[in-house]
């Protein structure tokens, strides 16, 4: 071939040059960034402050510049050595640009910086440091990039919050910064419809941060006192009774449980606007999707909520971590919403569906404890499915509310033969329960239990309107069903039904078992 195409189209020119080259890795900063890191752990950070500061500034905005790189990795290689004199690495560093990127660095890590440590003495000089940032941006003195001007903002406002959630002094006349965090969200609040993450949103920037810091504040004077502080009061009234903001609703919303434990005249005055489940935007909505645990304080917000539109709200399909909430309150605290909860809430459009998830949350729940006895916590779950089952019982329409059961099947601290007696009434009602596949394993481990033997009859019979196709979940039931048969005594009550059911689908039981 090389010669035909010589023949045709002569000799190939002579190559003074690879034809295909492989140069290095371009190197965009990263070997300037580890020889300053490592100058920083020989000469001290007094030094590196001193070395950026004689830097020419690099140009571009902050993901561009180099010389914000290299402080920022030197600060998290070593952020208790760039903490331990926050007052004179602020002085080294001659840039307004350098000390906003190094104090919000130093509190990204303020783990290991130690902010915390010893009152926060070290938060306290940070919130100092940053204060000069805040009043040399006032005096038009910040950066050329309105992004370090932003972050300059973002971070005053979360070391004071920081400040005030650990108790710590602020560093500054604490009129001053209130009042300076109150302007900050007057500029900051408008009308904003924000369906999703509002809470999120508001956190993003410097004037939402001011309102969590402002609140944290708020809740802390508020706990010294039993009520806000006037100002604060002003401020958040005037948030809710415009109600337009979704940004400024949800950080309130985040800080429910304070209010109503702190500031119980403000919140007592506003609680139905606060708990306004009807309203998309109001704070309740924030509050549960950010709540991390529920105590005596968060029962009780959750039982001041309006009977019905808890139950319009459940059954137009909450938040999936929002039913979580329904469900821990159901087993930890069964008074707050009254024994008849399950029973108004099951009627209705979306009722069904609604109790269904309530159960499989509420089995999900259950502690992962050895069966040494029936304890408290599954009792209250089996009561509260007992109930379901009885409303099916008298109304088999409701049966898809006992959908969610099958969660029970993972609950292993559960009595075997309770939870046996109940799934056979479950599947009973609706073979189309959850996760079939693990009750049918759970079943089979009593393969001796007549019980256990017809709930896997029921479920066998239920892989049949499969339309001929087969998936992990209809093998593993068959799979089970098929152990059961075989570790079963000849004669057991209903082993010979579960025999005739396999036999009725063997095409899926050959599929089954050749897995």
């Amino acid at each position: 071939m090389l010669d035909l195409l010589a023949e045709f189209t002569g000799p190939p020119p002579a190559l003074d040059e690879p034809l295909i080259k492989i140069g290095p890795y371009p190197d965009h900063g990263e070997s300037t960034v580890a020889d300053f890191v490592t100058r920083c752990a020989e000469h001290g950070v007094l030094d590196g402050a001193a070395e950026l500061s004689a830097r020419t500034p690099s140009q571009g905005d902050y993901y561009k510049r180099t010389d914000l790189r290299m402080l920022e990795a030197a600060v998290y290689a070593d952020p208790a050595a760039w903490a331990a004199d926050i007052w004179a690495v602020a002085a080294a560093l001659s840039s307004f640009d350098l000390r906003t990127v190094y104090l919000q660095t130093l509190y990204t890590d303020r783990q290991q910086a130690g902010l915390a440590k010893d009152d926060g003495r070290l938060l306290t000089k940070a919130c100092t440091a940053a204060w000069d940032l805040k009043n040399q941006l006032e005096a038009g003195d910040g950066s050329a990039d309105p992004n370090i001007d932003e972050r300059a903002r973002y971070i005053m406002a979360q070391l004071l919050r920081e400040a005030w959630t650990l108790g710590a002094a602020p560093g500054m006349d604490e009129a001053t910064a209130v009042t300076w965090l109150t302007a900050a969200v007057r500029d900051w609040t408008a009308p904003s419809s924000v369906p999703d993450s509002p809470y999120a949103t508001a956190r993003a920037t410097s004037g939402g941060l001011a309102l969590v810091a402002l609140l944290q504040w708020s809740v802390r004077r508020a706990a010294d006192h039993g009520e806000l502080p006037a100002e604060a009061a002003i401020q958040l009234t005037e948030l809710v009774t415009d109600g337009r903001d979704d940004r400024a609703l949800a950080a309130i919303g985040a800080v429910l449980t304070p209010l109503r434990r702190y500031a119980q005249p403000w919140y007592t005055d506003h609680q139905a606007t606060l708990l306004d489940l009807a309203a998309p935007s109001a704070p309740i909505h924030t509050w549960l999707r950010e709540l991390r645990r529920l105590s005596s304080d968060e029962f009780a917000v959750l039982g001041e909520l309006d009977p019905g539109k808890v139950m319009d709200y459940l059954r137009a399909g909450a938040p999936e971590e929002v039913f979580d909430r329904f469900a821990v309150t159901l087993l930890h605290s069964p008074g707050t919403f009254g024994s008849d909860f399950l029973a108004a809430l099951i009627s209705g459009d979306g009722g069904p569906a609604a109790v269904s998830t309530l159960l499989g949350d509420i089995a999900r729940i259950l502690p992962l404890e050895d069966v040494a006895g029936a304890l408290p916590l599954h009792q209250r779950a089996f009561r509260l499915w007992d109930q379901v089952l009885d409303l099916v019982d008298e109304d088999p329409a409701l049966a898809p509310a006992l959908v969610g059961a099958g969660h029970f099947a993972f609950a292993e601290g559960t009595d075997q033969g309770e939870w046996l007696a109940r799934t056979l009434r479950t599947v009973a009602s609706t073979p189309d329960i959850k996760c079939p596949d693990r009750v049918a394993q759970r079943a089979a481990r009593s393969a001796q239990n007549p019980d256990a033997l017809r709930i896997l009859t029921t479920l066998v019979a239920g892989t049949g309107r499969g339309q001929g196709q087969i998936d992990y979940r209809v093998h593993a039931v068959i799979r089970a069903a098929q152990d059961a048969v075989d570790t079963s005594e000849p004669g057991t009550e209903g082993r010979s039904d579960l025999g005739q059911a396999l036999g009725r689908y063997a095409n899926d039981v050959e599929r089954a078992t050749a897995w």
